[in-house]
């Protein structure tokens, strides 16, 4: 009898949880509808014909997946969730140096974005640069640009004046372009500098920093690009911390480069210095693997 009135006890909690999520879901959907119905108002008033969710619609689909999940429905929305995560990240970009923020944006334009005119080589016009609207934000000048260059040891920014450079029809005598990292297609230039032997390239290892967390994947599936156009790969006396380290690196992983270059694989060697393989590399050319201090 006793285990019988522990039954019907623990139904009418879960009936009383049903119906506090389901309130909960109700009043969740009555806000977004709100907030959907103001900025559809804001678009008609302001003649915008774009509909750019606002960051409450994110949060409140966030609160929906949770409520639904402990009434035990099922989510299939997308994009909310990435809300959390992205609100740190934007807040300390916002607090970061201004020298640091401009050469941010100037390495994510050169690097990444299609609405900067640039040459085969990656070149585009310093004044193109100035005038992008993250650029104009930042009130970034060609000072700027030249002490960001001076203070980078890593070498990530290139910028070229006194050279006349044909960019998108147009000359200009001062140009700038991104090193290495492309996600667009450009030609660095890299076909003459293509390493035909390890004996070519600078230091006791040929290193490649990332998280240890990543090891079994890389044990299974090789290093890849990761987006980006090639592996990128230090000249290093050691396997300790080096400036061209990421700070967020745990692990260091050094490669055998005359076996890949052994193995028909392209390998090369931008201008600062960077190694780059376009190709995978397996995990059977890894010859060391080194786990840094600042491991938690």
């Amino acid at each position: 009898m006793q285990v019988l009135d522990n039954r019907v006890q623990v139904l009418d909690d879960r009936e009383i949880e049903i119906i506090v999520c389901s309130s909960i879901i109700t009043i969740i959907i009555i806000i977004i509808i709100i907030v959907r119905s103001r900025e559809s108002n804001y678009l008609l008033k302001t003649g915008k014909q774009k509909l750019s969710l606002p960051p409450t619609f994110s949060w409140n689909c966030t609160l929906l997946r949770v409520a639904m999940k402990r009434a035990g429905g099922a989510w299939r929305g997308g994009g909310g969730a990435r809300a959390p995560s992205q609100a740190p990240k934007r807040a300390k970009q916002e607090n970061e140096p201004r020298l640091t923020s401009i050469s941010r944006a100037c390495s994510h334009l050169l690097r990444h974005s299609l609405e900067v005119n640039m040459d085969l080589a990656g070149y585009a016009e310093v004044s193109t640069l100035l005038n992008m609207p993250r650029m104009r934000e930042l009130h970034a000048t060609v000072k700027d640009l030249e002490e960001i260059i001076r203070d980078d040891a890593k070498g990530r920014l290139e910028l070229v004046t006194g050279a006349m450079h044909y960019v998108a029809g147009s000359s200009s005598f001062c140009v700038m372009r991104a090193t290495q990292g492309h996600s667009v297609a450009v030609d660095l230039d890299l076909t003459s500098k293509r390493i035909a032997s390890r004996s070519q390239l600078k230091g006791e290892y040929i290193a490649h920093a990332t998280t240890s967390q990543l090891l079994p994947t890389l044990m299974e599936e090789g290093i890849k690009p990761m987006g980006r156009a090639a592996v990128h790969l230090c000249q290093c006396e050691t396997l300790e911390h080096h400036h061209r380290f990421h700070a967020t690196a745990t692990m260091v992983v050094a490669v055998d480069v005359q076996a890949i270059i052994d193995s028909g694989d392209a390998v090369y060697e931008a201008a600062n210095g960077v190694v780059l393989c376009p190709e995978i590399i397996p995990w059977e050319y890894v010859s060391c693997v080194r786990f840094l201090e600042n491991e938690l």
